[in-house]
């Protein structure tokens, strides 16, 4: 697996931020760019002690403000959260006709090749993404597990150990809490058997992934997070769903810069129902 030249769409990015770089980039995918190299020199020198965070985070701030001008639906604001986002009205309504509770678990499956079983989602949000789903009746996050991993594979898990606990603002397709959306993540690894079968109703060709084809999809959803492809263009070839990046990140199976997962857990934070209102251009 290569690391370097770094891919996005079809704009090929030296992971040395150090060196100049000539690209042909409209307004929007230069002024991202830009957010992306101020996040990882803000990353770089905030442990040091040299005072320059506030200005870095204050430059990061208004490229924000100016890239939202060009995609507005990308950033991480109330209204694009979800339908009827705290009562405004101003998106269609949700059509699962269920509330959100706010606890989501993941389960990372290796094979003994090291791969990852990896399902694409027959709904919204789009992307391709390891096993998970809502805690609901399950019990604990561990019985979800179990659950959710023999629902949308068929396999029987037979080993379960915890990677972490995380909060993410990640919007599902229920109506969220009053509190807003968002979920509390438990994220395990673990090993199955059986015979992979997908959930037509929720999942699609279940199968194992190599790291070279998890860094593959994760650059896909760069690209999209930038804007460089369409929702249609992402929806007929997803690439990682937004919010498994950080946890797929976390776990050490792909490779990102930090500027980029900013941008992909913004995508995350993006209402599932917004091409009703406005494509993602």
């Amino acid at each position: 697996m290569t690391t370097d030249p770094y891919t996005l769409g079809n704009v090929r990015v030296p992971l040395d931020l150090g060196r100049s770089v000539s690209l042909d980039l409209s307004p929007r995918e230069a002024l991202n760019l830009a957010i992306s190299a101020v996040i990882a020199v803000t990353s770089s020198v905030r442990d040091t002690g040299y005072d320059l965070t506030d200005h870095l985070d204050a430059i990061t701030e208004d490229l924000a403000h100016a890239a939202t001008a060009f995609g507005r639906n990308r950033a991480p604001n109330l209204e694009t959260w979800h339908p009827d986002a705290y009562r405004t009205q101003t998106l269609p309504q949700p059509d699962v006709d269920k509330d959100c509770d706010g606890y989501s678990v993941g389960v990372i499956i290796t094979d003994p090749q090291d791969r990852i079983l990896m399902i694409e989602r027959v709904n919204a949000p789009a992307g391709i993404a390891p096993p998970a789903g809502h805690i609901d009746e399950h019990g604990t996050a561990e019985d979800t597990a179990r659950a959710e991993v023999c629902e949308e594979t068929g396999l029987t898990i037979t080993s379960l150990d915890l990677l972490g606990r995380w909060r993410r603002s990640n919007v599902c397709r229920r109506r969220h809490l009053a509190s807003g959306p968002g979920h509390d993540w438990t994220v395990y690894t673990a090993q199955a058997t059986g015979t992979l079968t997908a959930q037509p109703d929720e999942t699609r060709n279940p199968r194992w992934y190599t790291r070279d084809e998890l860094q593959d999809l994760a650059y896909r959803t760069v690209s999209y997070a930038y804007g460089l492809m369409s929702d249609a263009e992402f929806a007929a070839a997803p690439g990682l769903e937004p919010v498994w990046a950080d946890f797929l990140y976390t776990a050490g199976r792909i490779q990102l810069l930090p500027g980029d997962l900013s941008m992909i857990n913004k995508l995350a934070c993006r209402s599932p129902y917004h091409l009703s209102e406005e494509g993602h251009q």
